[in-house]
């Protein structure tokens, strides 16, 4: 059984949400809900009380978002969930959350639909970085065509910056050089890989 027919078989009002490019869900340390991700590709940022913001996944269909929040601390950071794409996310109710936990048990399989951004960080150099998160993002959301890969999500300078943890300008110029090279386009806030042999090249790890 499918599961959103399971989901509608349970004693349940769940509400959806339509994010679209650049659109957020703002999740706060009192929200106890279920949030699904049904559709999409987005990102999940732990944003500070100083302004401070940490990319810390990349999640897609089928990942559902719960206790993000350590229980008795006091919390001087929130999570902004971020839409690159048209999203649509499935709230759940926490007076909900016990009818809905054998649904969950039974589709962690296909739950855990989500790269972690360390995996990005890991590398020293941030040239490296944007390689792996460019071919992170091909893995989720790529389509092939003809000699080329078009990533079919929107991504802004800025947020790429927060996913590397480095600034806008740095990104934009590390961006223009592969343009330059002929290894990617970058426009619209779309990528498509051009060559990714020579992509990979830069990748040490």
């Amino acid at each position: 059984m499918a599961f959103d027919t399971q989901i509608s078989t349970l004693n349940i009002t769940p509400c959806m949400y339509k994010l679209h490019p650049g659109d957020s869900l703002i999740i706060h340390p009192e929200d106890n809900n279920i949030y699904i991700i049904i559709q999409g590709l987005l990102i999940i940022h732990q944003t500070f009380s100083n302004g401070t913001k940490i990319s810390k996944c990349i999640i897609k269909n089928g990942y559902f978002i719960n206790q993000l929040f350590q229980s008795r601390q006091i919390h001087n950071y929130f999570y902004i969930v971020e839409a690159t794409n048209i999203s649509y996310v499935l709230t759940i109710s926490h007076k909900d959350v016990f009818n809905v936990q054998k649904v969950l048990i039974l589709h962690k399989n296909q739950l855990l639909s989500s790269r972690n951004v360390l995996d990005v960080l890991i590398h020293k150099n941030i040239k490296e970085r944007i390689v792996h998160l460019i071919l992170m993002l091909s893995e989720l959301a790529g389509r092939s065509s003809n000699n080329y890969i078009f990533i079919d999500i929107h991504l802004s300078l800025s947020t790429i910056a927060t996913i590397v943890g480095s600034s806008r300008n740095t990104v934009s110029s590390i961006i223009n050089e592969f343009r330059k090279n002929k290894l990617i386009a970058y426009q619209k806030q779309k990528i498509i890989i051009y060559d990714i042999s020579k992509l990979l090249s830069h990748r040490s790890i």
